[in-house]
């Protein structure tokens, strides 16, 4: 009779205990789910920035997965970054050490990391001392995250897809019966404009939103192979929904476009539950045109202005050319390559990108205006995005604005010229856009510093985004800085009488409905 006592009060018990971690876990808004024995998270993977002038972006976000996971059951915390200063001479570095924060210690789980370790690996006490993408993420991780051990690992720039996907791999596979959350320290955008930085990061968004893992290498970001591990990590642990939770700039919050000083924000993780909202730029196509400037003639940190894109477009051999390549700015030997868009003797060509068809349209001296306007009317029937190309020579202003109103009204929504009449112009004719040139050649003439204009454009299910980034041209192209910038917009509005309008161009930024 005691022994069957004894044995219900210990089934009792045990129940109770079950009982409690279960109620526990429910209060805390934890819902782990067994899978095959594995234990798994409802959030999985965390990117926040380094870049402490987001440090609100980091604490909410950090502050939100912790609650939803219950932050002091967390056993690990993968901790990814790019390597900075390139430090070592592996492709990824880590460190033992235990690390001092205000709330105390954060101690290395040095048997995990020995798990890791191959000839890809350099470990050791100090090697991370100076890394800030991991220094600086430290204090956030032991407050939400206080009792777990930290496994800090930072990234060499260029490190092979291989290499990546091996480690995706042993992380994931040795982090299948722990708690363990794997956060991303990344900064997103750098060295533009507060515009362009937005026009990269939506790219940067849609990429993570739509488990993109081919786009990430030509994604505007400090460390490509951490979102691709990233991405990796959260197919492995079932959370493949991307919940943006903030996106910030360093010039918004300074307050000033300060050209070529820009790093912009991306926080989010990856979920099991789908988001409410779906991403914006979700079905966007984004291309860049550049003109006669190709990626090699540009400064290394200006190159970062190819990055991201669908296409870039530019004049490569007297061939207007369009790339699907994303030109890196560390990049060596670079070769500016694609592919005609017009073989002899078509009058338009047709490309489609992502889903989505672009008609491309030349006026050059071997077709009449009729023939191109016939073209362009065609042309429109077919395509979500219809380019003009004006190549030959302008006689007359007054010319130039009948023949390119005329075109507009056929259905071209971009048409850019090879005026040579004054500086160069951008009209906005019932939501058409029309810029005479993207060069300032009359200024070329007269001086050292040659002006010119890149045009970024986002094609959206509602709406057609227009980005301005005027650059100057000396033995290598650079971003235009003040005041030559400010100058340069201001002469392209000058031809509109409506003062938003103008006021929009000299922002570099504006936005038309689609009909």
């Amino acid at each position: 009779m005691t022994k069957f006592i004894l044995g219900l009060i210990l089934v009792l018990s045990l129940v109770f205990v079950v009982w409690s971690s279960d109620r526990s876990a429910s209060v805390r808004g934890e819902q782990p789910v067994k899978s095959e024995g594995t234990l798994m998270l409802p959030i999985s993977t965390v990117i926040v920035p380094h870049h402490l002038l987001a440090k609100d972006d980091i604490s909410h976000t950090l502050q939100e997965v912790s609650e939803a996971v219950g932050g002091d059951t967390i056993e690990r915390v993968i901790l990814l970054s790019p390597n900075h200063f390139d430090v070592g001479r592996t492709w990824i570095i880590g460190s033992a050490k235990t690390w001092d924060t205000p709330a105390g210690a954060l101690v290395a789980d040095s048997m995990f990391l020995d798990t890791i370790r191959n000839r890809d690996t350099t470990f050791g006490q100090a090697i991370l001392e100076r890394e800030h993408g991991i220094r600086d993420l430290l204090p956030f991780v032991k407050h939400y995250f206080p009792h777990a051990t930290l496994v800090p690992l930072a990234l060499r720039d260029g490190i092979p897809n291989t290499t990546v996907d091996r480690l995706a791999e042993s992380l994931s596979a040795g982090s299948e019966h722990t708690r363990t959350l794997l956060i991303v320290s990344a900064d997103f955008s750098h060295y533009l404009d507060w515009n362009f930085s937005r026009f990269h990061d939506n790219r940067a968004i849609l990429a993570l939103s739509g488990f993109h893992l081919e786009q990430i290498e030509k994604l505007d970001v400090d460390c490509i192979g951490c979102l691709r591990v990233a991405l990796q990590y959260a197919k492995s642990a079932k959370t493949e929904h991307f919940h943006l939770v903030a996106r910030s700039s360093s010039l918004e919050v300074a307050g000033e476009n300060v050209i070529g000083e820009e790093t912009s924000h991306v926080a989010g993780y990856f979920s099991q539950e789908a988001p409410d909202v779906e991403s914006a730029s979700s079905q966007s196509v984004d291309l860049l045109f550049s003109g006669s400037i190709r990626p090699e003639e540009m400064t290394e940190n200006a190159r970062r202005i190819y990055m991201s894109q669908d296409a870039n477009i530019f004049m490569l051999d007297g061939d207007i050319t369009l790339s699907r390549e994303s030109y890196l700015p560390h990049q060596q030997g670079i070769i500016a390559s694609g592919a005609k868009i017009f073989e002899p003797g078509e009058t338009y060509s047709v490309r489609e990108i992502r889903g989505r068809k672009m008609a491309f349209v030349e006026l050059s001296s071997q077709y009449s205006p009729d023939t191109v306007l016939t073209a362009v009317a065609q042309a429109k029937q077919e395509v979500d995005y219809t380019v003009v190309y004006w190549r030959t020579a302008i006689p007359n202003q007054v010319e130039w604005i009948d023949m390119s109103h005329a075109l507009a009204d056929s259905g071209a929504d971009l048409i850019i010229g090879n005026q040579n009449l004054g500086a160069p112009s951008l009209e906005m004719y019932h939501d058409h856009v029309i810029l005479s040139s993207l060069e300032d050649t009359p200024l070329c003439g007269t001086t050292r510093t040659c002006p010119a204009l890149m045009v970024g454009v986002s094609l959206q299910s509602s709406q057609l985004q227009y980005f301005l980034m005027p650059v100057k041209r000396e033995k290598s192209v650079s971003l235009a800085t003040e005041p030559l910038r400010s100058d340069f917009l201001r002469r392209l509005s000058g031809t509109s009488s409506d003062r938003m309008v103008r006021s929009m161009i000299e922002q570099g930024f504006f936005a038309l409905e689609k009909r």
